[in-house]
């Protein structure tokens, strides 16, 4: 018989650290539904570049909005096939200090980094664990343990998702593995200055920023090479939650 082919999502898949995991699940010889919102001509233009070597199709959608959210396993599904695996890289990054939290921007960091991810998860995980397999990926931030006065809307959210990522591990198992990448710094802010760049740089123990490749491979260990890992948080930071 032959063989079903890999399928994955990647949420935020169009640019940035979530280009660069489409690009490393497409070499593995998946099948990539990337997800955007914002960037739709750069996704159209990353899977028309994928298309000669595997299947490549494009989702816009809006995840604060929950029926967006929701749906959207539904059409990647009706489109591409049933899904091998999913992984959760869109979110917001925003500081939001003290003084000047209102009640949207609170939403809306909650919304993109723990609600959406709460929804994809679930949808994708009930019916991976109904086909008997499946891998679930979230990307989370090595800093919750020690959350950023500055960024609690995010840190709230992330942390969460962590919660959730453990809490589906247990509720998908034996069918689906739910793991987590807590990140540090790999790709900064565009436009960030030299003396901030040699600040977050020094704070890693190995004294470099982190790079998609970085990421992608560990990525790949945890859906695609790790069948007896599932539950785990691991730390892709330079040892900076060490400092």
């Amino acid at each position: 018989m032959e063989q079903e082919p890999k399928r994955i999502l990647v949420t935020g898949g169009a640019v940035r650290l979530g280009r660069a995991l489409v690009e490393s699940f497409a070499e593995l010889g998946y099948e990539v539904a990337i997800h955007c919102h914002r960037h739709r001509a750069e996704a159209d233009a990353l899977a028309a570049r994928l298309e000669p070597t595997t299947r490549a199709c494009v989702f816009a959608a809006d995840l604060r909005q929950p029926m967006e959210a929701q749906e959207l396993i539904d059409r990647v599904e009706a489109t591409l096939g049933p899904l091998s695996a999913l992984v959760l890289s869109a979110g917001t990054f925003e500081a939001t200090p003290i003084g000047a939290l209102d009640t949207e921007r609170v939403s809306e960091a909650i919304r993109l980094n723990l609600v959406a991810p709460l929804l994809l998860a679930t949808r994708a995980g009930q019916r991976m664990r109904e086909r008997g397999h499946g891998s679930i990926l979230a990307l989370l931030d090595y800093s919750t343990e020690r959350p950023r006065p500055e960024y609690l809307p995010y840190e709230v959210g992330k942390g969460g998702l962590e919660t959730l990522v453990r809490g589906l591990a247990r509720a998908l198992a034996p069918e689906v593995r739910v793991n987590g990448l807590a990140l540090g710094a790999v790709l900064l802010p565009e436009g960030s200055s030299i003396e901030f760049i040699e600040r977050v740089r020094g704070a890693s123990l190995l004294e470099r920023l982190g790079t998609p490749g970085d990421v992608s491979e560990a990525a790949r260990y945890l859906v695609d090479g790790a069948p007896f890992v599932t539950g785990a948080i691991l730390r892709i930071d330079g040892g900076r939650a060490l400092r």
